[in-house]
């Protein structure tokens, strides 16, 4: 196996597709891959018995400059054994992956991280995550923008992705279970207003649990439709350090945790205002 290095010129980006069944792309073991400046768009066309990842690595590769756009992840189990509905734009499942510059927008699964799903010990950093859903007719998803189940996101950007299923999700914006958020900007997540959906529990912004760790990162404008937990950050067991949390919203909040909502865990240093509670979705 040999190293390769896919990239395109600066001057004439190009645009690769993903058609229907047809696999996702990949770096896979034994291969140190290199992809750079290309836009990699899906075919979203409904249900995928295979379960493909819009961009999956397996291995230490590197994407960088790239846009990743309207992959759908549906049903099924990819080679390693992981359920193939986790992580609808990027899946990242290798030590030593690492994402940067790139824009992962539109996406959608029926599992954890639409956008975004880090496992391992993987980095990904100054990043776009925007756009991303989950589906209608989804199992219950967590981090529907990032979920971080190790390794370390830094430096980006976490706005505006939505649940459009009826139940109820873990983390508009990211959700951590293990591994750390660092120098992140997580906002307007959790904002969609049909009556029976954004069922955000958890924190319509971050939910923190096991191992998880968020520091240094501001939490704003993120919405929660539960009155049960916070809509900017819900702490059940992880780390939430030197954060500012203000001006989220939880419908109908009546236990004064519209920002910032902790069930165990450790809390220290935050900045928590003007955060509020609200009795309409629109």
């Amino acid at each position: 196996t040999y190293d390769v290095q896919l990239r395109s010129a600066v001057e004439t980006p190009c645009t690769l597709f993903r058609h229907a069944d047809a696999a996702a792309w990949e770096i896979v073991p034994g291969a140190s891959l290199v992809v750079s400046n290309l836009t990699l768009r899906g075919h979203w066309w409904g249900y995928n018995s295979s379960g493909a990842h819009g961009v999956q690595l397996n291995a230490a590769g590197l994407l960088t400059h790239c846009t990743v756009t309207n992959f759908f992840t549906c049903f099924g189990n990819d080679a390693q054994g992981i359920t193939a509905y986790d992580g609808g734009g990027v899946g990242i499942r290798a030590a030593g992956a690492v994402v940067r510059n790139c824009t992962i927008a539109g996406n959608t699964c029926w599992g954890n991280g639409c956008g975004v799903y880090i496992g391992a010990n993987a980095l990904v950093e100054k990043c776009l995550i925007t756009g991303n859903r989950d589906n209608a007719g989804c199992s219950t998803p967590a981090g529907i923008g990032a979920y971080v189940a190790g390794g370390t996101l830094t430096d980006s950007y976490i706005h505006d992705n939505n649940g459009t299923c009826e139940r109820e999700s873990q983390g508009h914006g990211v959700r951590i279970t293990s591994g750390a958020v660092r120098r992140c900007r997580i906002y307007h997540n959790g904002h969609n207003t049909a009556a029976n959906f954004s069922n955000a529990q958890g924190g319509g912004g971050v939910h923190v649990s096991g191992s998880g760790i968020i520091e240094n990162s501001i939490v704003w404008d993120n919405r929660s439709r539960t009155s049960s937990y916070a809509g900017g950050v819900h702490n059940a067991g992880g780390t939430v350090r030197y954060c500012t949390i203000y001006g989220n919203t939880t419908l109908n909040d009546t236990t004064g945790i519209s920002g910032f909502g902790q069930s165990s865990g450790t809390a220290l240093n935050n900045i928590i205002f003007g955060n509020f509670t609200t009795s309409s979705v629109s």
